[in-house]
């Protein structure tokens, strides 16, 4: 291997194996239980005291918020003792480097935002299909015992429950701490994980193009409604490994990530409500 194909690489920590990848999972479902404790705490609190109920959205919007806020503290909690946090947000040291990623950053994500349009068209179109396909749909609603363990596998042209909360209210300060969730504390938590601990784990198992593939499909299949996101999502997934190996540092996908959410905000607030359904 050449110096500037190790250069690449980014230096894998040796503890970062599949134990420290399990205990990782554990902290952050930890933060995810206390988390959902605390939201219903407050909004039973909140509501007593002032008599209102909340809405849907509203409650969405509390729980989305405390969720996430106690799954990244308890992540940097856990980080801080294992000594992780200089090597996820290692920087270049030179000028000139900083400058390269910088770069990297702007002209990965112009690459990505058009391409993954194009594959989340294609899967508007493909959901469309099958939804139109009475076999798939029996399929689909297959019933085991009372139950229809295939059904999200349904294509479902909706949209994902904080986006439709992002879109149905009029509180700026909602739009903005939904906005703060979904552009920085998002992509820490999933660059983290995914790039990070993941992706690092597997690569040194089944190396980097299957722990690519492996760790990008998780990716998209974590997110709502996974029929209808998979491929743009898989696509971003694979974007952010690129982006990873060639900078060396999280720094990048986690740029990339919030970049790329910030963009999909801005449109989304733009756009007429029901423009994907237009296409």
């Amino acid at each position: 291997m050449n110096d500037h194909e190790q250069k690449s690489i980014p230096p894998a920590n040796q503890d970062w194996n599949l134990i420290r990848l399990g205990l990782v999972i554990l902290v952050i479902f930890a933060g995810i239980l206390l988390g959902s404790s605390m939201a219903a705490i407050i909004s039973a609190i909140y509501q007593k005291l002032s008599g209102v109920v909340l809405s849907k959205d509203q409650t969405l919007f509390l729980f989305a918020t405390v969720v996430q806020i106690f799954s990244v503290g308890f992540l940097f909690l856990y980080l801080s003792q294992t000594k992780d946090i200089p090597v996820i947000f290692r920087l270049p040291h030179s000028i000139k480097e900083k400058i390269r990623l910088t770069l990297f950053c702007i002209f990965g994500m112009i690459l990505c935002i058009p391409v993954v349009g194009l594959f989340s068209y294609l899967n508007l179109s493909l959901g469309k299909y099958l939804r139109a396909n009475s076999h798939f749909m029996q399929f689909v609603n297959t019933q085991v015992n009372g139950m229809t363990p295939f059904s999200f596998l349904e294509p479902k042209n909706e949209k994902q429950p904080i986006v439709q909360a992002l879109l149905n209210t009029d509180s700026t300060i909602a739009i903005l701490v939904m906005s703060f969730l979904a552009i920085v504390l998002a992509p820490l938590l999933e660059e983290i994980v995914f790039r990070g601990f993941m992706y690092q784990c597997l690569r040194k198992y089944i190396g980097r193009v299957f722990a690519a593939i492996i760790t990008a499909f998780l990716f998209a299949m974590v997110h709502p409604n996974p029929v209808m996101t998979l491929f743009p999502l898989m696509f971003l997934g694979l974007m952010f490994v690129v982006a990873y190996e060639k900078s060396g540092t999280l720094v990048a996908p986690m740029v990339m990530h919030g970049t790329f959410n910030a963009t999909s905000i801005i449109l989304m607030l733009l756009l007429p409500p029901n423009y994907a359904d237009k296409l």
